[in-house]
Order: C-alpha cells, then structure tokens, then sequence
C-alpha cells in the first residue's frame, strides 16, 4: 500500500456530508444575524433542509438557505430586497476518533470582509458542542 494511503487510511474520516447536529451546533456557536440582517447559510455546497433550518431557528434567529441570497458590488443580500446579509458555508466535516471532529466554516460580510475559520467540535452527552475555533484566512 503507497505511503499516502496509509495516511489516508488514519483514524482522521472525511464526510461529504456534514451532520444537521453539527451545523446546529455551528449556528449557535456563530448566533443570530444582526437585526434586520440574515445568515445566508451553505452546507456542503447546498442549501440546508427546512427541517435543519427550524432546528437552528430554535436557538439562533436569521437563517435562511444560501439561494435566497444574492452579492451586489461584494456585498451580500437578501434577494429582491436591500437587506444586508452574511454568507456563510459549513464544509470539510471530519471525525478525529468517536467524540472529536473538524468543520471548515467560511463567512462573507462585505468587500475585504470576512473569513475561514475550523471549528473543533466535541460530543458531550450525545450532542455536538463547538470547543474551540480556529481562524485560517481573514480577508
């Protein structure tokens, strides 16, 4: 087996998918929009189900699926409207064992405005909670 492989093939597993949990789980850590403001949120590159953004809107307020949402200039809205919006995506979710795993989480605000960041998340009593953050590129 090539030395790569043998890399690969660690303890550390790469998902396509990002569980609802753990974009629950991100949302809170992230919290609210700014009043009249929204969260324009991406999930492995798609929008997010209904029922995941009902989940989300039990603890944090804003969020709406990343397709309602259009960039002017650099700077992000809601469609048809001139309210200001912040994108973000949630992607690369990977486990690190049983009780550890990573997501890659990126947020536009605006021209020069916003980030990637990797959340390190933990389970605790069967829920994912965000224990650290890290911030990768800044823009």
């Amino acid at each position: 087996m090539p030395i790569i492989s043998l890399l690969l093939a660690t303890s550390v597993a790469l998902s396509a998918e990002v569980p609802d949990a753990v974009v629950v789980a991100i949302a809170r850590h992230s919290g609210s929009a700014d009043k009249n403001s929204f969260v324009c949120l991406t999930v492995a590159g798609e929008d997010p189900s209904k029922q995941l953004l009902s989940d989300i809107q039990q603890y944090v307020s804003g969020y709406v699926p990343g397709s309602k949402c259009v960039v002017r200039r650099g700077t992000p809205y809601l469609r048809g409207t001139n309210k200001h919006a912040k994108l973000m995506s949630i992607a690369d979710f990977r486990t690190h064992g049983e009780e550890v795993a990573t997501a890659r989480v990126s947020s536009h605000f605006g021209p020069l405005s916003g980030g990637t960041w990797s959340a390190t998340l933990k389970l605790v009593d069967g829920a994912w909670l965000v224990e650290s953050t890290k911030i990768e590129v800044i823009y």
